[in-house]
């Protein structure tokens, strides 16, 4: 698997993100099946809430680097 599959979520109208408790199963014939469930830590309510506090972190550290 490589890439990104067509039909993004985030570009659905409406979105469509993961969400707490949301089970994702990948299967490779011959292999062997990956099963994993969305768990957000306590507080967050969405992967995008996630992605957002992620983005805030990078540029604050970004931003000291360039102020040192």
């Amino acid at each position: 698997m490589t890439g990104t599959p067509a039909g993004v979520g985030v570009f659905q109208k409406p979105r469509q993100l993961l969400k707490n408790g949301d089970v994702m199963e990948v299967e490779i014939t011959g292999l062997g099946k990956s099963t994993n469930k969305v768990a957000f830590e306590e507080g967050q309510d969405s992967i995008l809430a996630f992605a957002v506090k992620l983005v805030k972190a990078k540029l604050w550290y970004m931003l000291s680097l360039w102020l040192i």
